[in-house]
């Protein structure tokens, strides 16, 4: 029989958002479910890396919209390990462990504990992908105007190159009447000293 090497279940409280999240930080994919029978607020499969929230101010998430409301949660996986507890709602929950499993028709319970310097490090995590979020979108914004600034640019370069079209085609016109009024000048003093 392998041994099992025990999937830990990290509870952590984060701050920084208004949801429960569940990752797995597992090589085996879980299978989450938070509520009971009467209530399910959250039912995923998780694969390894993956993760799921639901924001516990929504009534279909927490129905009392209490951050401090406990939540049933079961975690179950293919290699038999599974997890029957608690998730405050405004907490999060990772898994951690690889696929050495034990038999099915004998499954073990998966080791639940809490740690503080997890729960920082996932405020952290959880508060870099808000700021790579809030970023981005400034990004996107910053980007769209650049677009039309550009464009308004082209346009304008456009016009003064019509214009400057326009102006050289008006100056040969000139040009040309210049010069025709000219000939007809000479013409004129010829034909005057002709009479003389």
């Amino acid at each position: 029989m392998k041994k099992l090497t025990a999937l830990l279940v990290v509870l952590s409280s984060v701050f920084m958002v208004n949801a429960y999240c569940v990752y797995n930080s597992a090589s085996i994919p879980v299978y989450v479910t938070i509520g009971s029978n009467v209530f399910t607020s959250f039912k995923q499969t998780l694969a390894p890396g993956t993760y799921g929230c639901c924001n516990w101010q929504n009534e279909s998430c927490n129905p009392s919209k209490n951050k401090n409301e406990t939540l049933p949660m079961t975690i179950e996986s293919d290699c038999g390990c599974y997890y029957e507890g608690q998730i405050v709602a405004g907490y999060s929950c990772t898994f951690f462990g690889d696929d050495e499993s034990c038999p099915l028709d004998q499954p073990t319970t998966m080791n639940v504990t809490c740690e503080q310097k997890n729960a920082r490090l996932m405020a952290k995590i959880i508060r870099l992908e808000i700021e790579n979020t809030d970023v981005k979108a400034k990004y996107d914004k910053a980007m769209n105007e650049v677009m039309k600034l550009r464009a308004e640019l082209k346009n304008r370069i456009e016009k003064l190159e019509k214009d400057r079209t326009d102006t050289v085609t008006e100056n040969t016109r000139c040009d040309d009447i210049i010069a025709k009024l000219k000939t007809e000048v000479v013409k004129l003093r010829n034909n005057n000293e002709k009479i003389k």
